[in-house]
């Protein structure tokens, strides 16, 4: 802990990853438009305050990202199917299966990024900003193009 001049408690988080964890919630072994779902953990003791995601766009540069989602919860299926609008490609298309592609050949894929806003504790608004965590994360419209491998999008 350092004391400001104002005598606020803060603190230094030297790297994100030890305090928020983010991984996939499906056995497809990715993010996808229709099955969207990742689960987070917050390894903050103490942390009193709320927990808001937004997924968006990567910025260009001069823009602001554009938000294509204002707030999920860690856990929760969502869908994303007005971001899918490429995925008509993937439906025509197949892979050789193993041992020819031993690994799985994704199709469709977008790079997002997501913000994880840490809201303080009710009451504290006034004394404790919010933490911000931006993460760059891949949705594909299939995880495994691999013909006989699952079904295809």
């Amino acid at each position: 802990y350092s004391f400001g001049a104002e005598n606020q408690t803060t603190l230094t988080i030297i790297d994100e990853d030890e305090f928020l964890s983010t991984q996939i919630a499906t056995t497809e072994g990715c993010l996808t438009f229709d099955h969207f779902q990742m689960n987070g953990n917050i390894n903050l003791d103490g942390l009193c305050g709320f927990v808001r995601n937004e997924l968006a766009l990567p910025s260009n540069g001069i823009d602001p990202p554009e938000v294509v989602s204002d707030q999920f919860e860690f856990g929760d299926l969502v869908a994303f199917d007005h971001l899918d609008d490429h995925c008509e490609g993937c439906t025509e298309i197949a892979a050789e299966a193993y041992p020819i592609n031993q690994s799985p050949i994704p199709c469709g894929c977008r790079d997002f990024v997501l913000k994880t806003t840490l809201l303080p504790c009710l009451e504290k608004e006034h004394i404790c900003d919010p933490l911000l965590v931006y993460k760059d994360i891949r949705v594909c419209c299939t995880c495994d193009i691999r013909d006989g491998i699952g079904p295809l999008n």
